[in-house]
């Protein structure tokens, strides 16, 4: 995992399939087997990246 900087340049990732449930974002990498959930936060800077 990379830290995060002032330099860094952040986007969305093709690969990734997201889906809403209630105010939390669920989304689902499937070539890697990783999941990650964000919350109301995290959802809106998502849809907004």
């Amino acid at each position: 995992m990379q830290n995060i900087t002032l330099e860094s340049v952040i986007h969305r990732s093709s690969e990734v399939m997201a889906s809403h449930i209630d105010e939390d974002l669920v989304m689902m990498n499937i070539d890697r087997g990783q999941y990650y959930a964000l919350d109301e936060i995290g959802a809106d800077i998502w849809a907004k990246a």
